[in-house]
């Protein structure tokens, strides 16, 4: 598994968002994601998904972990608020990364050895102020195992 430092550049996407534990609410998020994406005929034409993992002190009004399926606002994907698909702003700047391929159930253990362990070891403190990312590279619901995504924790630099 390959580790560094990257830059996300800042985006304008649409999201599905669902609250509660990250198992759940990923796997709820991205059902209504991709079925909406399916139902508009956009699917084909979004390239990658991004999750978003806010933590609940991160968001006014939160109190439980918030979770959001993301596609790139690219023309002709557009927002339907009366669908439940929002639009949002992807916060770029600094991430420690990390690819994962392998079960997704793994992720979690992953993302906490990738903020506690590695961080530490490279000197980094981690930004709560931004979510942490994951990057879906294949679709989960239509590519073989295992899946390839990077996982992305917003870090400080400088």
């Amino acid at each position: 598994m390959s580790t560094g430092l990257v830059y996300l550049r800042p985006m304008t996407v649409a999201y599905a968002r669902r609250t509660g534990p990250h198992g759940t609410s990923s796997l709820e998020a991205w059902a209504h994601m991709l079925g909406w994406l399916d139902q508009q005929g956009y699917r084909a034409m979004v390239p990658r998904g991004f999750g978003l993992i806010h933590k609940a002190a991160a968001l006014r009004d939160q109190t439980d972990p918030v979770y959001d399926a993301c596609v790139e606002l690219v023309d002709p994907v557009t927002v339907d608020l009366e669908a439940g698909i929002d639009r949002g702003h992807l916060k770029g700047g600094a991430f420690l990364r990390q690819r994962h391929s392998g079960p997704v159930e793994l992720i979690g253990e992953a993302f906490r050895k990738l903020r506690t362990e590695e961080a530490t070891r490279r000197g980094l403190k981690c930004d709560e102020n931004r979510p942490m990312i994951e990057i879906y590279l294949d679709d989960l619901y239509r590519s073989p195992a295992p899946h390839r995504l990077d996982l992305c924790v917003p870090v400080q630099v400088g």
